[in-house]
């Protein structure tokens, strides 16, 4: 994994979909090995896989981060059990997972990102006008939709036009 995210710092930015990705990365270069040795496909274990990020790393907020991205990974169903009645804590890349050759297909796959939109805020301290205030919202409920939505132009449009009715009243 260090091939792929040298340092702690190059870990910490990531948010859990985008470090999904890169665990899908190495998991299928690990797959593609196997493979090619002749040996069954790559099943890794959760723990051992976490204890080698615990000790590459040595950082317990990217164990945290490792362990949250490969819980996505489950949800999102890139990843599958492959426990048997005896062991447990096996998985094995899913049809959907060996399609991720690159952490950089997580910007095309269009995943939901994990910033939730929030309620709009209190535009009270900035405009005393009801109806701007009210604007101001649907402006700001907009923007949230269209990042939701991956839509990221229309986001910055909606967050622009926020502004400059923000600063139209001289409050900012």
């Amino acid at each position: 994994m260090t091939d792929l995210l040298p340092t702690a710092s190059d870990v910490k930015p990531l948010s859990k979909e985008q470090l999904g990705f890169y665990i899908l990365e190495w998991m299928n270069d690990e797959n593609a090995n196997a493979l090619k040795q002749g040996y069954a496909a790559y099943r890794p274990h959760q723990q051992t896989f976490l204890r080698g990020i615990e000790e590459d790393y040595r950082d317990q907020d990217v164990s945290d981060a490792f362990s949250s991205a490969f819980r996505w990974l489950l949800q999102q169903d890139y990843l599958a059990d492959a426990s048997r009645a005896t062991e447990t804590g096996w998985y094995t890349l899913t049809a959907k997972g060996r399609e991720v050759k690159s952490h950089d297909q997580w910007v095309e796959s269009g995943v939901a990102h994990d910033i939730p939109p929030g309620p709009a805020p209190n535009f009270g301290p900035v405009t005393t006008d009801a109806a701007l205030s009210a604007h101001l919202k649907v402006l700001w409920e907009e923007a949230s939709l269209s990042y939701a939505g991956g839509a990221y132009l229309a986001t910055v449009v909606m967050l622009g036009a926020l502004l400059e009715g923000a600063t139209r009243d001289g409050a900012i």
